[in-house]
């Protein structure tokens, strides 16, 4: 026997319930594939700091301020040396006197040093929390006193200050970045390693602490 002929109406309302799980799935991977175009818009977005200019990522934005590396200026001496302070006032009791005095040097010693060497501060909102000091020999770049506000720590302004001298490094025609730092300085020989930083074996002992170099070497592969 044939099934009885179905009306226009209900032949719409069947076909409309036999293509609803269909619509949802497109409706899911629509989402998805939006998701991901986002992703992809915003990550073309998430440019680096590169002197005044300055387009901040989503690991950069921390309670809606964004950290800005520029170039130091002599009038902001003073806030650097309270910085320096601050990071290292941890290691104080491990390091010799005359090696924390070396470490955290005083106001007029970092304007010598933003006169003669290149200085960059890491700025959020107006206020200076990370910095980092350059200079040269050879073809080599030597970083001297890098720091970051204990309270600012794990927000990666380490890394934008390392790669903001890698830039700098690259573009003035520097093969080689190195420094040396403490054995105690756990963490910021994780972040140096991160950023392919190695031990070269070279010891030295100064104001009574061992220290030990690390380098990387700036190729066009790199």
């Amino acid at each position: 026997m044939l099934a009885p002929a179905r009306s226009a109406r209900s032949f719409r309302r069947h076909e409309t319930k036999r293509r609803r799980p269909r619509r949802r799935r497109r409706g899911i991977a629509f989402f998805h594939r939006t998701q991901k175009r986002l992703h992809r818009e915003v990550s073309q977005l998430a440019k680096f700091v590169i002197g005044s200019s300055f387009v901040p990522t989503l690991d950069h934005i921390w309670r809606q301020h964004v950290v800005r590396i520029r170039r130091a200026r002599r009038s902001e001496s003073a806030a650097i040396e309270s910085l320096l302070r601050e990071s290292f006032r941890e290691y104080e009791q491990v390091y010799t006197p005359e090696a924390f005095e070396i470490t955290t040097p005083g106001k007029h010693d970092i304007e010598d040093r933003i006169k003669h060497w290149t200085v960059w501060v890491a700025v959020h909102g107006n206020v200076i929390v990370g910095t980092v000091s350059a200079y040269p020999e050879g073809a080599t770049l030597h970083i001297r006193s890098m720091a970051v506000h204990p309270k600012m720590q794990g927000h990666g302004i380490g890394k934008l200050l390392l790669a903001r001298i890698e830039h700098f490094a690259r573009a003035t025609g520097y093969k080689r970045l190195i420094l040396n730092t403490t054995p105690f300085l756990t963490r910021a020989i994780r972040l140096y390693e991160g950023f392919g930083f190695r031990f070269t074996g070279a010891k030295r002992k100064s104001f009574g602490m061992q220290l030990r170099s690390m380098a990387k070497r700036l190729t066009s592969a790199s």
